[in-house]
């Protein structure tokens, strides 16, 4: 997968995305978002654990080649590992995630598409129908968010679903053709549920966001 959310998608493929959410929308009262994102967090624990862990693999055994029992001769080889480790896993968020927890990335994830929701007016719809396809490139996860009227209808276990359709495409190299299909079934559910109805407009814009 890369690791860069400008380069994700291409241009085709946004277009293409674009255009099935403008086709939902046109027939359900729905509001769907579609938003890729670099990374959901910095992860600053995992660079000082990853940091601490390579500097004590390196100075351990040097120490140890020189025969020395110093302790302040292994400080001076552990001390600015540690700064160069922690400086080199700031700065490469792909390497930093080797280091990361699972859960810490699973709540990062959680935390930030629901920062996310609520930040893009996604909560604001008249019929609470907004639904957001969230894609976190550097932690490889997809999570779907959809407001309340949805979930009143949509059993838990069909975002499950959702989400490994779109992880399976992002893993067979059509991101965009696995991301429009997930725009299309989500739009076979609003269909279902809440139809297009007299008057209805378009609340938020069809642009898949990048970010």
């Amino acid at each position: 997968m890369k690791h860069s959310a400008d380069d994700f998608l291409s241009e085709d493929g946004r277009r293409r995305i674009e255009e099935r959410i403008k086709a939902v929308e046109l027939r359900t009262a729905g509001e769907i978002v579609v938003m890729v994102a670099g990374s959901s967090a910095s992860y600053p624990q995992a660079a000082l654990s990853g940091s601490l862990l390579l500097s004590l693999v390196l100075a351990i055994p040097v120490a140890a080649l020189y025969g020395s029992h110093d302790m302040w001769f292994f400080l001076s080889l552990f001390l600015p590992l540690l700064i160069l480790f922690n400086e080199i896993l700031t700065r490469v968020p792909s390497f930093c995630r080797l280091f990361a927890a699972k859960q810490a990335i699973t709540e990062a994830v959680e935390r930030a598409s629901l920062a996310a929701f609520y930040a893009r007016g996604i909560t604001r719809t008249d019929s609470n129908t907004g639904i957001l396809l969230y894609v976190s490139v550097l932690e490889r996860r997809v999570r779907v968010v959809a407001d309340k009227g949805i979930n009143e209808h949509v059993a838990p276990d069909t975002w499950d679903e959702l989400v490994g359709g779109i992880v399976g495409g992002i893993r067979s190299g059509d991101p965009s053709g696995a991301i429009a299909s997930a725009v299309d079934r989500c739009g076979g559910m609003l269909e279902q549920h809440f139809p297009i109805q007299p008057g209805d407009k378009n609340e938020l814009e069809n642009r898949v966001i990048i970010g």
